[in-house]
């Protein structure tokens, strides 16, 4: 019968034995241990649970318990070689988040620094150029109150009168009781008593009738252009031998500017001193052949009328556009081109025409016409010719040897592909760089804003012969 080491008495099945695993060995009765019946149970059904004694638990048995020490010693030291891993892990981590995360700071930062400033420099121009307008807008109200009326401080009527340029200008007073003309002077009605409101001037402005332009005789200068037979030869050596050889006094040259291919245009002041100009310079620069002098012919400005339901003939739209606008007086017409919008399903032709200076100035004023059934509007025909490619004026994307440049921020790639928010304007850049201006650049090559543009513009009506 096996025996219970702590009460040496014989142990039955039903007294629940339990088994010490540890260097006793051995057996007890349930009753005998700390353990509950379900605990005594649990290690009996339990393959991987077993019982210590109180004996081996305590460290009475010492070669169980060096082998206990010596396995605490083996854990520690993994524990701390562990420990010692995962710290290393963890510095090499907070660095790597650290460098990542200051350089995504420091992109966003930039980022953020070129959005604002390209915001700043796109208001600024905005509301440069709203001020600029204001002040046109203002500037033409002053211009177009020619005289005005002030009360003084009896009730007086004062009206200023054009006549004079003396600081001392004198003012006809009509007095509210006996309607008798009086004379003061400027010192007397602008002394502090007399003054024009900003109310007044704009009722005076209201009532006042509207600027007509009148036509006048002034014509643009006739030119000569004056071209080198070697193309690579620039402009600053052609200016050089021009005026070496050239007297301003005697063939009476007003202005000259730089051309296409080391050419100069020569500005005179009439024709008969064109024709001078030109046999001096085909006698002093061109006996060399160097040169050809070329009188260039006057082109005529052209209009074009939007909007016509109907496409005519030639002769026929001539003949309507005489006899359906009798308070419009047109001498010389002529039908250059005739073409079809194909967005509009009605009143989809347009045509362009050719006039002279008086017609183009009667119909730039009516600003509309009657043709056929349809009432067209009439616009200027001016044409720049802008490349496609780079963005620049001057020649076609058939011919352009630039490289393909954006046209809305001057980046090197197509216009349809730009998805940046910086506006540049490509022309107004290269004018800075070349000619060291300071033109505003905040705006698409495309704009009709765009200073270099409106230059171009203005140099085709001089071309044309404008009236201004």
């Amino acid at each position: 019968m096996v025996v219970c080491l702590k009460c040496e008495k014989g142990i039955l099945v039903s007294d629940d034995p339990v088994t010490c695993i540890g260097k006793c060995g051995g057996n007890f009765h349930r009753v005998c241990t700390p353990l509950s019946r379900s605990a005594a149970k649990l290690i009996a059904d339990n393959e991987n649970l077993f019982f210590k004694c109180d004996q081996c638990l305590s460290g009475q048995c010492c070669d169980e318990r060096d082998v206990q020490c010596s396995d605490v010693l083996l854990m520690k030291e993994e524990i701390k070689k562990l420990a010692d891993s995962i710290l290393d892990i963890r510095k090499n981590i907070t660095a790597q988040i650290s460098i990542a995360v200051e350089s995504e700071i420091e992109q966003l930062s930039k980022c953020l620094s070129n959005c604002l400033l390209n915001r700043i420099d796109n208001l600024e121009g905005s509301v440069a150029s709203k001020f600029d307008k204001i002040e046109n807008n203002f500037g033409k109200i002053f211009e177009r109150v020619g005289n005005f009326t002030a009360i003084n401080r009896n009730g007086e009527k004062s009206v200023e009168s054009d006549a004079g340029s003396s600081p001392k200008r004198k003012k006809q007073i009509l007095s509210n009781k006996n309607d008798e003309p009086m004379q003061i002077t400027d010192d007397e009605v602008f002394n502090g008593t007399n003054k024009l409101s900003f109310a007044t001037v704009l009722k005076q402005k209201a009532v006042t009738k509207p600027k007509v332009r009148i036509a006048s005789n002034r014509k643009a200068r006739p030119v000569i252009v004056i071209k080198p037979v070697e193309s690579s030869q620039n402009n600053d050596d052609t200016r050089k031998d021009l005026k070496e050889k050239l007297d301003p006094k005697i063939h009476k040259i007003r202005n000259f500017r730089n051309g296409k291919d080391g050419s100069i245009v020569v500005e005179c002041a009439t024709e008969n001193d064109l024709n001078l100009v030109k046999n001096g310079i085909e006698s002093n620069l061109c006996a060399g052949g160097r040169y050809n002098a070329v009188v260039p012919t006057v082109a005529k400005p052209k209009v074009k009328i939007v909007g016509m339901s109907e496409r005519f003939s030639p002769d026929a739209l001539i003949e309507s556009l005489k006899s359906q606008n009798e308070g419009i007086v047109i001498n010389d017409a002529r039908v250059v081109s005739v073409f079809e919008n194909p967005r509009f399903k009605y009143n989809k032709y347009n045509v362009v025409i050719e006039v002279d200076v008086g017609t183009f100035n009667n119909l730039m004023d009516a600003k509309k016409v009657n043709i056929g059934w349809d009432r067209c509007s009439v616009v200027d025909a001016l044409y720049v010719m802008r490349c496609f490619n780079c963005g620049e004026f001057g020649h076609k994307s058939t011919n352009c040897q630039n490289k393909e440049t954006c046209s809305k921020c001057s980046g090197l790639h197509r216009t349809s592909e730009c998805r940046s928010d910086l506006v540049k304007c490509v022309n107004c850049v290269k004018t800075n760089k070349e000619r060291k201006m300071n033109l505003n650049v905040l705006h698409p090559a495309f704009s009709t804003d765009c200073p270099v543009f409106q230059k171009l513009i203005g140099q085709r009506k001089s071309n044309m012969n404008y009236v201004q």
